[in-house]
């Protein structure tokens, strides 16, 4: 009976030291997964706050890059010496020290398209002082940027980012500009009269005069320091219900409050809604009756007058401006649908290529060179698309796979999204990696290309056609890597 006793006592005792190990281990996948999502999360948030900056400047194929070392580490080539062999074909051997240079030469991992579009784009545009002004304004703010967050000077800047010159850097800003000009140019030709007429009748009405009295809050301030505000600004309204002026109050609450004096603001003045709102409701001579909430806290708008509403004639570029705006909001392939019409204008011809769809992996049925995707996105997947990677293989086992495009936008719902082809190459097999890896459809899938003969490049080294895999390349801190002393032992 003791022994029968003791046996079960260490039965327990085993027990518990096996759930103490299950729950460690359980603890530490737990810790590596919060690890790897906290990861992704700010890279995400880093995407959302410098968008322009990653995809403008670096490229989509860096952008790529990162989520791949973010996600699958264990995917990416490294360097560990300049002479070691990158590829070798026909007794050619191309080293290290042979890639770093050529990269030195190419100010930016661009895609094919860049150069085509840019070809199209400078017959259109030509360069005006404008253009340059706004395009240098860009630049210093991105060296503003870079210095305030990363402590990193212009030089350094232009070189972490694979640009040889501040020149080649201005001149890449500038096909950025060229292209967002079409791109709203090309809204312009669908915006009717009669939307422009609407939109005046609904929204235009003449410039208001007013001032206000605001009680501040921080939007991160407690609930308790939000009420207290915003009675404070009750407290204020009262005392103009009893009959005291604007600038009693004004002066009676001088330490708790800000004034200012707003003059004649205009229908998109670069007011908050609420703001716009309330001083249009009013009547001239009339405050608030209840606060107005703004990011800054709580107002009262006191309206002295108005001006007469402009004629449709003086505020008709500003709607045509406002409605192209409003356009590219609701629309995040408005840019792929513009520059895809800009290809065609040209005589570009990016023609559908053929393939099968075997449980996920697609073989392309010719050998043109990949340069746009278009994909699907579903109600039930619809959390399975940002960040998601598509890959394109020679070996059907995709032990050469690379990673050839990231979907960078939440896409429209139950529509083809397009994405452009980082690196544009031949590939006999393409496939879809979903961020969160579970099974996603994106289907109906669409792959549009040129066959070589068709690409009329000015340099041989711009683009080849090849079975061998393209090299990944990881460096320290995912730095563009232009230095050997920036290479991962």
């Amino acid at each position: 009976m003791a022994k029968k006793e003791e046996n079960k006592k260490k039965k327990v005792k085993e027990e518990v030291k096996s759930n103490k190990k299950n729950n460690i281990k359980k603890e530490e996948i737990k810790k590596e997964s919060k690890k790897r999502d906290d990861k992704i999360m700010k890279f995400i948030e880093f995407i959302d706050k410098y968008r322009l900056a990653i995809y403008g400047i670096i490229g989509g194929i860096l952008a790529t890059l990162l989520v791949v070392i973010l996600i699958w580490p264990d995917r990416i080539a490294t360097l560990k010496d300049g002479t070691q062999p990158v590829a070798e074909i026909d007794g050619l051997v191309v080293t290290a020290d042979d890639l770093y240079e050529d990269m030195k030469q190419i100010y930016s991992i661009s895609s094919l398209l860049d150069k085509l579009d840019n070809s199209i784009l400078l017959e259109k545009y030509e360069e005006t002082d404008e253009m340059n002004d706004e395009v240098q304004d860009q630049a210093t703010n991105y060296y503003n940027m870079y210095k305030a967050y990363y402590g990193i000077e212009k030089e350094e800047f232009l070189t972490r980012n694979g640009f040889g010159s501040e020149k080649a850097f201005l001149e890449y800003l500038k096909l950025q500009y060229r292209r967002n000009k079409y791109t709203e140019d090309y809204i312009k030709k669908d915006i009717s009269d009669s939307e422009i007429k609407d939109y005046y009748d609904d929204k235009v009405y003449g410039d208001i005069n007013t001032k206000h009295i605001l009680v501040k809050v921080d939007s991160s301030a407690s609930d308790e320091e939000k009420k207290e505000a915003e009675d404070k600004a009750k407290e204020i309204i009262s005392k103009l219900n009893d009959g005291k002026t604007f600038d009693e109050v004004r002066e009676e609450y001088k330490d708790d409050i800000t004034y200012e004096e707003l003059g004649y603001k205009s229908y998109n003045a670069n007011l908050e809604s609420a703001y716009l709102e309330e001083m249009q409701k009013l009547e001239d001579n009339s405050y608030s009756k209840t606060p107005v909430k703004t990011s800054y806290g709580y107002h009262i708008v006191y309206r002295i007058d108005q001006k007469e509403k402009p004629s449709l004639e003086d505020v008709k570029e500003e709607i045509i401006s406002t409605l192209v705006d409003e356009k590219k909001s609701k629309d995040e392939n408005i840019q792929y649908k513009a520059l895809d019409n800009m290809r065609k204008e040209a005589n570009l011809k990016l023609s559908e290529i053929e393939y099968t769809n075997n449980n996920g992996i697609i073989e392309i049925k010719s050998e043109d060179i990949i340069t746009q995707i278009g994909w699907t996105k579903r109600e039930e997947y619809k959390y399975n698309y940002l960040l998601g990677i598509f890959e394109g293989a020679n070996d059907q086992s995709f032990s050469d796979a690379v990673p050839i495009a990231m979907i960078r936008e939440q896409g429209g719902l139950n529509e083809v999204n397009y994405i452009d082809v980082n690196i544009p190459s031949s590939y006999k097999y393409i496939r879809y990696i979903p961020p969160n890896k579970n099974n996603t459809d994106i289907s109906p899938i669409k792959i549009y290309g040129q066959l070589p003969s068709e690409l009329n490049l000015n340099e041989k080294k711009d683009f080849q056609v090849t079975n061998l895999p393209l090299v990944s390349i990881h460096t320290e801190n995912s730095v563009f890597p232009t230095q050997k002393d920036q290479e991962i032992n």
